[in-house]
């Protein structure tokens, strides 16, 4: 399986909220996980603000 870590799952793992658990769990089963382009971006502005 092949998953697109997006910004926002990304931050709800670090951040240990509510779905961080079955997101990673997903990660986990994943063969190959993706982010987009501007993830670095995304990522920054979401844990500035």
């Amino acid at each position: 399986m092949i998953t697109v870590l997006d910004a926002s799952a990304a931050v709800e793992v670090v951040l240990h909220r509510p779905n961080a658990d079955t997101i990673s769990s997903v990660l986990r089963s994943a063969d190959l996980t993706l982010a987009p382009d501007l993830y670095v971006s995304e990522i920054a502005n979401a844990l500035w603000k």
